[in-house]
């Protein structure tokens, strides 16, 4: 399961770009092992950037990705920087032939069962911004802020959005 990679354009406002190559290679070995795939929103970044370029800079990204759907192993869930795979006419008009019959989840629930007891136990999976101020309730104005100061902001000092468990306290 990935989630909020921000695919950018792999410039100075990319919080993905040093992280491609670990990532292609995580793919690799997780198709090779018969993983499934979960993409659980905000892989791409739509606020800050036009998401054609993302598509474009990213392409060695999505042919993995393809490799996953094309044996229906790829669970693709929506997040709010990149809710614009929610939109039917984005998705045919962008990516037509290597993502033909790809279905876009809000959220998805899945069930497990324990082995010994047939337990089951369902986890619910959603991006997580359904509902906030910022992030669904006013995000045309969120996203216009984010890719008019935000992203020149970011490029300009090379502001990289690192947050990681360890650090995001």
């Amino acid at each position: 399961m990935f989630s909020d990679h921000h695919r950018g354009l792999g410039d100075g406002a990319d919080d993905f770009v040093n992280c491609e190559q670990v990532c292609l290679e995580a793919l690799d070995y997780y198709y090779m092992n018969g993983y499934t795939l979960i993409l659980l929103g905000d892989v791409e970044e739509f606020w800050e950037c036009v998401s054609l370029l993302v598509m474009r800079k990213y392409k060695q990204v999505l042919e993995k990705e393809v490799l996953f759907h094309k044996e229906g192993r790829l669970i693709k869930i929506w997040g709010n920087h990149d809710d614009h795979w929610q939109e039917g006419l984005f998705k045919s008009a962008t990516l037509p032939s290597i993502f033909k019959g790809l279905k876009v989840y809000e959220g998805i629930v899945i069930e497990l069962k324990e082995s010994s007891s047939q337990k089951k136990i369902e986890l619910v999976m959603i991006h997580g911004h359904q509902g906030t101020l910022s992030g669904d309730k006013l995000a045309r104005i969120s996203r216009w802020f984010v890719r008019w100061f935000w992203r020149p902001i970011q490029q300009i000092f090379k502001i990289k959005l690192n947050a990681t468990p360890s650090t995001d306290l």
